[in-house]
């Protein structure tokens, strides 16, 4: 059961990381008010 935790937390851990990998690649590509919009919208919901 404990393996399988493991496991389970492995894929979610790299689920995670390639989705902001890939986030971050695409707001390097936006332009700067596009950035500013996005951060101050993950604040204000967080």
């Amino acid at each position: 059961m404990k393996m399988l935790a493991l496991l389970s937390a492995g894929i979610v851990a790299s689920y995670c990381y390639k989705t902001v990998k890939c986030n971050q690649q695409k707001s390097l590509k936006s332009n700067f008010d596009e950035i500013i919009k996005q951060s101050l919208l993950r604040d204000f919901m967080a």
